[in-house]
């Protein structure tokens, strides 16, 4: 299904909630608790679950809250660069869209593209799918690479620290 969505997010410095507006109204939430391996969201009123699993090889459910049924799941591919979601019958690939991490889209085999764009602490996401669980996804897996980045950062900067 095709639409013409506008939303803007924001996040707190030191927060890990982002907050999601459509003409400068709230419109929902996304908590990015990626080491907590559950992330509560929620859009026009509908609750969904992001649940991560696995060490090596991380997989995310989308549960909706509603229903308490799993609707949907998050692969991540490329380490920092690619997943895939599955959100009922529909699939779409999810990747950053330049060298900065601060662009990157998701598109079905329909031609259907979401584009995001913005920093750690805000944004804008532009919508051709009418899909909330799969528009909410593209900012969880940025948030997710963002997290697993600083990680590996803090780790490289203790190994260089102990040497």
């Amino acid at each position: 299904m095709e639409a013409d969505i506008h939303l803007t997010w924001k996040r707190g410095f030191f927060s890990n909630t982002y907050h999601l507006f459509l003409n400068g109204r709230p419109v929902g939430q996304l908590t990015g608790k990626t080491f907590l391996q559950s992330s509560p969201a929620e859009i026009n009123e509908k609750r969904y679950t992001f649940k991560t699993t696995g060490f090596f090889r991380q997989h995310t459910t989308i549960t909706d809250n509603s229903v308490n049924q799993v609707i949907g799941e998050i692969d991540y591919k490329n380490i920092f660069s690619r997943a895939s979601v599955a959100i009922g019958d529909q699939k779409a690939e999810w990747r950053f869209a330049n060298i900065f991490n601060s662009k990157w889209t998701i598109s079905n085999s329909q031609g259907g593209q979401i584009s995001y764009s913005g920093s750690c602490n805000r944004g804008k996401i532009d919508s051709m799918i009418s899909n909330e669980p799969l528009l909410l996804s593209g900012l969880f897996i940025a948030n997710y690479y963002w997290d697993i980045t600083i990680a590996f950062a803090a780790l490289f900067v203790v190994f260089i620290v102990i040497l």
